[in-house]
């Protein structure tokens, strides 16, 4: 499902999560957005991505 980069953009992300059955969140739409943008982050720098940006 990645791009031929290896990379996921936003909007795979989303359809992966539609597939697993999940609902698309304004929460999960955010974290996509990021981890989108950050390829190669760490779970934890993820975190601290969505905490100092959007809370």
């Amino acid at each position: 499902m990645a791009g031929s980069d290896g990379m996921m953009n936003n909007e795979q992300i989303v359809e992966a999560l539609k597939e697993s059955g999940m609902r698309i969140t304004r929460q999960r739409m955010i974290v996509a957005d990021v981890i989108a943008d950050n390829d190669g982050a760490s779970c934890k720098d993820i975190c601290c991505i969505v905490r100092g940006n959007y809370t």
